[in-house]
């Protein structure tokens, strides 16, 4: 068979977007290729007519919004000069696509960059920005007016005056006083009507309990920003932003609610057991405040992770019963919920990447087995497979299957997967990699992974698995907080043994990667341990106690998860640090990191590096530009792809 390699990458589509016409008329969904000549990913929309298929190339951008069972808004300009102007202005221009007769009818602009959300009705929608509260003078100002802001903001671009945190996002930059605003946008007058007050930011927007309200959650400014969020009801009669409070802002994380006739069902958390990665439990909005409908526990969304996605899609659907995503054991299942309480009606073989309630049944975007994304109808506990986008992708390519392993300790098991390559022989030994996920809240799954399979068809025997600290078994087991490098490490180890005494495993020649958590746990392990002949750390932690000053998180989820302040609890957060046990390492170690990544920082790499070079480790580092945490899932194609190259030139140097 032919052997998968790092650019087979080429050859994969990515599935996003999926949105249902407004009676249900037909369904798009958004497919991406990466284009090697441009170093972008292009954009096609695709829409169901007898069977889904590509109708309109978007371009380098994604965002669409069916106004009526025949039409289509797009943010899409066949002028070059135009849309350059329009970027260069921060003006959005907007286009009517007619399914029917497949024509493009060109709008107009909007003096804002805006992001659809939803539809009222055929001419109006609902669209957000993504401003500063000055920024409002560029649809509320004149020209002359927003020609001399426009001007001033180019002017002291070499500053920046920082007064909240944080002030910092990955893959965004500076965020400090910038709120995600909601607008009506009038089709026919291009008219905008703020919705929002300026100093509020809206995290999930719904339509009401009437026609004329809206359900909203978010916070309003504070200087240091927390994960909860309040609940509130906007009323677009009237004739100014105004939000009635429904709960408090400093009470719950709410991960999703659902409008259900008069009633609001909430997933939320008050994060008193298990600190931040607490799962949501089930609560009704009652004139008190959240009533609780039962515990649940789990996450209400896809965590399997995969670098073969680009682009996300909605993972619940609204109504009476609505549904959602939620991630159990190593899959997805649908939950259905009601205001009485939820159950699981099923249980998807991998992920459900996208999810939406059409004419009768599901319609769904999966990543399942070790196939590539594909379109899917789900009716009772039916999947049938809809399109075959990626069809030709993997024809005739080598494709591992996970072989599962799993290593019972007295209080809980570990599950985890073994790729092996192709006409494996068990007499002979093979060198091995130890693969690690990020989060640490997320999971592996018998999903298709492209890395992996990369390195099995290389000869390499590759072993991933969800040690605690994973999502999909609950809090107690997702929660290592205090304990990094603990009990997590134990697992691994474990596992890692018990995929030696299974298999054709080459001891000398066993290597380490991860991203992220995965990224820390392989810097933790080099300085624990000398098994590894060879590790790659990527996007890593290393130092908790800067950590915590630093990423785009580190205020909460650095204080949160190593279980301390990083003044006051240095010790306890320095004893986690994989910095602390660098004068230890003498494994070769690869770095690569972005210096666009906020979330976990470019010092963390530099800190670690620096002591191994001058401690003369064998280590390099390759530094991504104007690339961030999200690298190996939705960076630029040359970028993945040299991501990849690194990796496996590093670890033949070794085997």
């Amino acid at each position: 068979m032919k052997q998968i390699v790092n650019n087979t990458f080429y050859r994969f589509q990515f599935l996003s977007r999926l949105q249902a016409s407004p009676n249900e008329k037909r369904y798009g969904f958004v497919v991406a290729k990466p284009n090697k000549k441009d170093n972008i990913y292009n954009h096609s929309l695709y829409v169901s007519n007898d069977k889904p298929e590509s109708v309109l190339e978007l371009g380098t951008q994604a965002d669409y919004l069916f106004v009526s069972d025949t039409e289509v808004l797009v943010k899409v300009d066949p002028n070059k000069k135009r849309r350059e102007k329009d970027q260069k202005e921060r003006r959005t221009r907007l286009s009517l696509f007619h399914v029917e007769t497949k024509k493009l009818e060109l709008v107009g602009s909007v003096p804002i960059p805006i992001s659809f959300e939803l539809r009222l009705s055929d001419r109006k929608v609902v669209v957000s920005s993504v401003l500063k509260e000055a920024d409002h003078v560029l649809y509320e100002g004149t020209a002359s007016e927003r020609r001399k802001y426009l001007k001033d903001v180019e002017a002291s671009s070499f500053s920046e005056d920082i007064e909240e945190l944080p002030f910092l996002f990955n893959g965004a930059d500076f965020i400090h006083g910038k709120r995600k605003q909601l607008f009506v946008l009038d089709l026919k007058t291009l008219s905008l009507t703020l919705l929002t007050p300026k100093d509020f930011g809206v995290s999930q927007v719904e339509r009401g309990r009437t026609k004329d309200e809206l359900i909203l959650s978010g916070n309003y400014q504070e200087a240091v920003r927390t994960p909860q969020s309040g609940l509130y009801s906007l009323s677009l009669k009237s004739p100014r932003p105004h939000l009635e409070v429904l709960l408090a802002s400093d009470l719950y994380k709410i991960d999703r609610f659902f409008v259900q006739g008069n009633d609001i069902t909430v997933f939320a958390s008050d994060m008193k057991n298990y600190g931040l990665n607490q799962s949501p439990d089930v609560y009704q909005l009652t004139s008190k405040g959240l009533s609780k409908i039962s515990d649940y526990g789990y996450s209400v969304y896809s965590s399997v992770g995969s670098d073969c996605r680009y682009g996300g899609s909605p993972q619940a659907v609204q109504g009476m019963p609505a549904y959602t995503v939620t991630t159990h054991d190593d899959h997805t299942d649908l939950l259905e919920i009601t205001p009485k309480g939820v159950s699981r009606i099923y249980e998807a073989p991998g992920s459900i990447d996208g999810i939406i309630s059409y004419q009768g049944k599901f319609i769904l975007i999966g990543l399942m087995g070790q196939s590539l994304q594909e379109v899917y109808e789900l009716k009772g506990e039916s999947l049938t497979q809809v399109t075959s986008i990626n069809q030709s992708a993997l024809k005739g390519y080598y494709v591992a299957k996970p072989q599962v392993v799993e290593v019972r300790a007295s209080t809980h098991t570990v599950k985890g997967w073994v790729l092996l390559p192709e006409d494996y022989d068990a007499k002979k030994k093979y060198p091995t990699i130890l693969d690690i996920h990020g989060g640490p809240k997320t999971i592996y799954a018998s999903v298709y992974y492209h890395e992996m399979q990369v390195w099995a068809n290389a000869g390499y025997i590759v072993l991933f698995a969800n040690p605690r600290g994973s999502d999909g078994k609950g809090d107690a087991f997702a929660d290592i907080r205090g304990k990094y490098g603990a009990i997590d490490y134990e697992d691994l180890m474990n596992f890692t043994d018990a995929v030696i005494q299974k298999y054709a495993v080459d001891e000398r020649k066993l290597l380490v990667t991860g991203g992220s958590y995965g990224g820390f746990m392989t810097n933790w392990m080099v300085g624990q341990t000398k098994r590894f002949k060879a590790g790659a750390t990527q996007r890593s932690i290393s130092n908790w106690v800067s950590f915590c000053g630093t990423s785009d998180i580190g205020h909460t989820f650095g204080v949160d998860q190593a279980g301390g302040h990083p003044v006051l609890d240095m010790k306890k957060l320095w004893d986690q640090s994989p910095l602390k046990y660098a004068m230890n390492v003498t494994t070769p170690l690869l770095f690569i990191h972005s210096d666009k990544d906020h979330r976990c920082p470019m010092e963390q790499a530099e800190q670690f590096h620096s002591v191994l070079k001058t401690n003369g480790v064998d280590t390099r580092f390759i530094w991504f530009k104007n690339e961030n945490h999200e690298l190996s899932r939705s960076g630029k194609p040359h970028a993945r792809l040299k991501r990849l190259d690194e990796i496996e030139a590093w670890f033949a140097r070794f085997v």
